[in-house]
């Protein structure tokens, strides 16, 4: 049986005693959220966005970055379905992470952590998010195989295991 109330669905399960409320539009844009996601496999923060879009034009202002290359790192983030921080998944690839991947090409295992430009330290295998290997990864989540040109040539990694996501700690301004 289901009564409804102003704002309120009560549900009462047959069988049972027990009564489950819930807020309908919460469910709703939840609901609404895990289409999205399904539709789009790739999904980043907002902030990221923001940030990494700042990062590019500082970038092309400086002349650091490449026209085609910024171009190519903005249709990537541009394709991507934008959310607040605190409703990224556990299991999607976001700035900071630290990442388990595994190339299959090679069949090799490394971590590396995607950062901005300016705190890259290839020898703490901490990649900017300018390289193409980054922008392949960004959005992606857990389980995903991304082929992708890197300067040897065509790739194909798979995401292993995420180590460390700041949303995932409740860091959400790194």
């Amino acid at each position: 049986m289901r009564i409804f109330t102003e704002s309120l669905y009560t549900i009462k399960s047959v069988g049972l005693k027990k009564q489950h409320s819930f807020d309908p539009k919460a469910l709703n844009q939840k609901l609404i959220l895990n289409i999205l996601i399904a539709m789009n496999p790739i999904l980043l923060t907002k902030l990221d966005h923001t940030r990494i879009t700042k990062a590019l034009n500082s970038a092309l202002d400086k002349r650091t970055v490449f026209q085609n290359d910024a171009d190519g790192i903005l249709n990537e983030i541009n394709s991507a379905l934008l959310v607040e921080s605190y409703e990224i998944p556990p299991d999607i690839v976001t700035m900071n992470s630290i990442v388990k991947l595994k190339f299959m090409n090679q069949n090799k295992e490394t971590e590396i952590q995607i950062v901005y430009p300016d705190e890259a330290d290839s020898a703490k295998n901490k990649i900017s998010i300018f390289s193409p290997i980054a922008t392949a990864l960004i959005g992606y989540r857990v389980g995903d195989e991304i082929e992708w040109f890197v300067p040897a040539g065509l790739t194909k990694m798979k995401i292993m295991k995420i180590i460390y996501q700041p949303e995932m700690a409740g860091e959400y301004q790194l």
